[in-house]
């Protein structure tokens, strides 16, 4: 990670050449290389989505050469093909490797799905001043922005380093549903193209304060989600420190539960709810610190009664209070082929924390998984089982 004064160099010297570029972009000779430098120069700022996805400036600056009449198929290919490898080595060289290794793989595929639908078009149909055909303009570079966010976002989940702990589609899912970055980027993109033949080069000044007001407002909400994750983490552990569970059944639960879950096709909002619950599933045990609760004798219906009830207090955790109300049930009765009252994250959960619990008393991962296969009769779903066996069969747990 640099210093202080290593960014704001960087930064001071990038904005007299992005002015520069501006200033220039009116010139036919000079439009692929201002283009260029704007894309390249503006890799250094990035929005970041709450999936852990770095998105640049690419799309703006893409979305604003695109719609200016002055603007040539050719001259955008060769903007991007020049300033995205760049950017790619500023982001290296200023931000760290580790940075730009996200970026290598979903800037080049969402520059290529951008191009694949905007270029054709573009050699096709000539647009012209008229309003009806601004509009017209507008649509298709909307279409080729939303070409570029889901070719990256599927770039960058089958690029990412977490893959072999997590099933790629959850990673791509988790990513393309982060639609607020592209949208700003496609705004200011668009406002800037508007007001440059009025304005000139001021049309930056114009694009760029809604672009950093929207960029404040992220990074706060990015903020925000950080620091909600690490409560409910912090909160999932007082069990294990009053000594009521082993130490990490909570993390290791969440881990294993949201991996089975995306091999079932859990959606990203399911997702979480199943990872904030296998978090908080065990938290109802810190009351057994009451010696009359212990003598009086419990069971894991009333541990996962007494957790819903303290996560259920917080009315944006009622979902997941629900999950962990229902864990304890099994998947169906006698006669049911299975029980609809119980979801399906809340069958994961049942599952993973039976096969951690396994494991950590001793049993061998394998042993425990057939235990789990051993109580697919009624105790848990065999499709739940199967995708759990095919997560530790690609993390190398089980032999494959």
């Amino acid at each position: 990670m640099p210093d202080r004064r290593t960014v704001l160099a960087v930064a001071g010297f990038a904005a007299p050449v992005l002015g520069g570029a501006i200033v220039l972009i009116e010139g036919v000779w000079v439009f692929p290389l201002s283009a260029a430098l704007c894309i390249a120069f503006g890799h250094l700022m990035t929005l970041r989505a709450s999936a852990g996805r770095r998105v640049p400036l690419t799309l703006a600056v893409l979305a604003a050469i695109s719609l200016l009449a002055s603007s040539t198929p050719a001259g955008i290919v060769a903007a991007g093909l020049i300033g995205i490898p760049a950017g790619l080595l500023l982001v290296g060289l200023v931000h760290g490797d580790r940075a730009a290794a996200g970026m290598r793989a979903s800037e080049p595929a969402g520059f290529a799905a951008f191009l694949a639908v905007l270029v054709p078009v573009e050699v096709l149909v000539s647009f012209g001043d008229g309003v009806a055909a601004r509009a017209l303009h507008l649509v298709v570079v909307v279409a080729a922005a939303f070409a570029w966010h889901v070719a990256g976002a599927a770039a960058a989940a089958l690029s990412n380093e977490r893959r072999r702990w997590m099933s790629a589609r959850l990673l791509f899912r988790r990513s393309v549903v982060e639609w607020q970055p592209p949208v700003v980027l496609l705004v200011a993109g668009a406002m800037y193209s508007e007001a440059h033949p009025i304005v000139g080069w001021w049309a930056a000044v114009i694009a760029a304060l809604p672009y950093l007001f929207s960029h404040v407002s992220l990074v706060r909400l990015e903020a925000v989600r950080s620091t909600y994750r690490q409560t409910i983490r912090a909160l999932g552990r007082l069990p294990e420190a009053g000594g009521f569970t082993v130490p990490g059944h909570a993390a290791r639960t969440a881990d294993l539960a949201v991996a089975t879950g995306a091999e079932m096709g859990l959606g990203a909002a399911e997702s979480e709810r199943l990872e904030h619950a296998a978090f908080l599933h065990d938290l109802g045990r810190v009351v057994l610190a009451d010696r009359s609760l212990t003598a009086a004798g419990y069971s894991d219906q009333d541990v996962a009664a007494w957790s819903a009830a303290i996560v259920g207090e917080s009315h944006y955790l009622a979902p997941v209070a629900e999950v962990i109300a229902a864990h304890p049930r099994p998947y169906r009765s006698h006669g049911q082929r299975r029980d609809p009252s119980v979801p399906r994250a809340a069958r994961v959960l049942r599952t993973a924390s039976a096969f951690d619990e396994a494991v950590a008393g001793g049993l061998d991962p394998l042993d425990a998984l057939e235990e789990l296969y051993l109580g697919a009769a009624y105790d848990h779903d065999p499709t739940v089982v199967t995708s759990l066996r095919r997560v530790l069969e690609r993390r190398g747990v089980l032999p494959s």
